[in-house]
């Protein structure tokens, strides 16, 4: 082995040292990228929140969904209570239409 690459009295050699530095620093380039690309959409969506519900605090964003699901809640019952009217009425129609014969 040559001189360079001897362990020193505590453990890896220089050799070894630089491999591992090499290594820490692409893991260190890659998470740095990481972390400014989740940075930037999280200020995106930020942007987002402002422009569409004109805040970005999580509470109040809470607040505003619990209102638009209790909304979309009445919409929806509301919805399903004009086709059981509409399906009714359907019914009376039918059963007022039907062929003299046919309840034979």
């Amino acid at each position: 082995m040559p001189k360079a690459e001897k362990p020193s009295a505590t453990g890896q050699s220089i050799e070894e040292l630089r491999k591992r530095y090499e290594m820490l620093n692409e893991k260190r380039i890659k998470v740095e990228a990481q972390r400014d690309g989740a940075l930037e959409q999280l200020e995106q969506i930020r942007k987002a929140a402002i422009d569409q519900f004109k805040t970005d605090d999580i509470d109040g964003l809470r607040e505003k969904l619990a209102a638009l699901t209790g909304q979309n809640e009445e919409l929806r019952a509301d919805y399903e209570k004009s086709l059981n009217e509409i399906e009714k009425r359907l019914e009376q129609i039918e059963s007022e239409t039907e062929p003299a014969d046919a309840a034979d």
